[in-house]
């Protein structure tokens, strides 16, 4: 009985066997058309990327605002923890949305307030610290006055 290899014969045990499928056979048909997709898409993503992200700094911005608003209404009620949380994310929604920057330095005072009647000492001086940073960096030449680093827990500032 002889054997007949599958690739020296296209029938093998009576039925036909499919060559292997060669992966360097596939390259010439998809190579050209990849550069031409991604140009194209470089040119339709592009434009909706920068729309987007112009978008989303208007979003935080706002968003800061409505926090600051909150924070406010936190720190008149007594409830120093949260006003604290609430400046804190504000802090954040500012720096993110490319704020002004007496705007950060304003929030990061008022955070000191809320972290000195919360009795958070360490909090109060990273937040005096940051915001005497930023009223420099604004050139703002009488910044108001930092809160007292010793500052009494639960008092109202």
């Amino acid at each position: 009985m002889s054997s007949v290899s599958p690739a020296s014969d296209d029938f093998a045990g009576g039925k036909r066997v499919r060559p292997p499928m060669r992966y360097s056979s596939l390259i010439p048909t998809t190579l050209p058309a990849m550069p031409v997709l991604t140009a194209r898409l470089r040119f339709i993503l592009l434009p909706c990327m920068l729309a987007l992200a112009a978008c989303s700094t208007q979003v935080e911005l706002r968003m800061a605002q409505q926090q600051e608003q909150w924070a406010n209404e936190a720190a008149r009620q007594g409830h120093w923890a949260q006003a604290l949380r609430t400046y804190e994310e504000a802090i954040d929604n500012v720096e993110l949305g490319h704020g002004d920057t007496s705007w950060q330095a304003r929030l990061h005072q008022q955070a000191a307030q809320a972290a000195g009647a919360a009795c958070r000492p360490d909090a109060l001086e990273h937040h005096v610290r940051s915001a005497a940073a930023l009223w420099r960096r604004a050139g703002v030449a009488a910044a108001p006055a930092p809160p007292s680093m010793e500052q009494s827990c639960g008092a109202r500032p």
